[in-house]
């Protein structure tokens, strides 16, 4: 992430820039095989464990219930699982308690009406765990989720989805801050790369897309319009030793109208194809000296 290459590959005596640009290739670091992840489970009468679910419990500090009512006694079947603390005259689990899944899932924290409601915290058979609110026994309210791979996500829920602000971060030292929709990045965020390179700006869709400014770590500037994570519409695009496009493109590429500045003043205005000059446009040296011309993908014709 981060590893892309804008640059002036070639720069000829007339003073004709050819540039080519590498698109983004991946934003987002994804969580993979996260079902694939072999556990073993043992069980007997009241006991059933998970190696995945035990290793985490070990790592986390003891949870809290929220109340001094501590769940005490031992577990008994229940629902397919066994389950230890509280339950009303119907025979559902209310208050704080504890249940175990039989493939080793682990819930303890505050339950209402067979569901868990209130502050909690679940490890999966697979090792993630969030702790934090629940109602109707999906993460809604605040909360965090530690997934197995090491990311990290710490904010707002709704139904069981990220939604609203929050932060995540990845093994790598990448790390997102901003707007979430229905477990996706949506709305104003910044998205820092664990080389350093960042965005700041719109995402719709888990996608860069709308208005920002992307920095890559060798200090090249892209500042404008964006959609599905690649440069399109009008930006500004600023490079380290002085040079700078203004103009547009169309999926990273230069295309339409835009000038192109370069540090020794020399400058191009006029009609860009698939990242190349390509149509009319004029050639103004450093003393203002001005040739109109036509250009063929970066080749001046006359």
């Amino acid at each position: 992430m981060g590893n892309y290459c804008t640059c002036l590959t070639n720069e000829n005596r007339q003073g004709e820039a050819i540039v080519e640009e590498n698109p983004i290739s991946r934003l987002f670091s994804k969580r993979q095989g996260l079902e694939d992840l072999s556990y073993s489970t043992q069980s007997g009468d009241n006991f059933i464990r998970n190696s995945i679910v035990q290793s985490i419990k070990e790592r986390l500090p003891a949870y809290i219930f929220n109340e001094e009512n501590i769940p005490e006694g031992n577990f008994e079947k229940v629902n397919g699982g066994l389950f230890k603390g509280r339950r009303n005259a119907a025979g559902k689990k209310t208050g704080n308690g504890i249940f175990i899944w039989e493939d080793g899932s682990e819930y303890m924290g505050s339950w209402e009406n067979d569901k868990q409601n209130g502050n909690g915290r679940k490890i999966e058979k697979n090792g993630d765990c969030y702790e934090g609110d629940f109602i109707n026994s999906k993460p809604h309210g605040k909360g965090t989720m530690l997934y197995i791979d090491g990311s990290i996500y710490q904010g707002e829920w709704y139904d069981g989805n990220q939604h609203g602000f929050g932060t995540e971060t990845w093994p790598d030292g990448a790390k997102y801050c901003g707007n979430y929709f229905n477990g996706k990045k949506h709305g104003k965020g910044n998205f820092v790369w664990g080389d350093k390179s960042m965005f700041v700006g719109d995402f719709n869709n888990n996608k860069i897309e709308g208005f920002g400014t992307y920095t890559w770590n060798d200090g090249r500037v892209f500042t404008g319009e964006w959609k599905d994570d690649k440069m399109h519409g009008y930006g500004e695009f600023t490079w380290p030793n002085g040079r700078l496009y203004k103009g547009h493109y169309e999926f990273d590429k230069k295309e339409g109208y835009g000038e192109f500045y370069w540090a020794d003043g020399k400058i191009y205005k006029g009609q860009w194809k698939a990242g190349k000059q390509h149509g009319r446009g004029q050639l103004i040296d450093s003393t203002g000296k001005i040739k109109e011309a036509e250009w063929k993908f970066g080749k001046i014709l006359n």
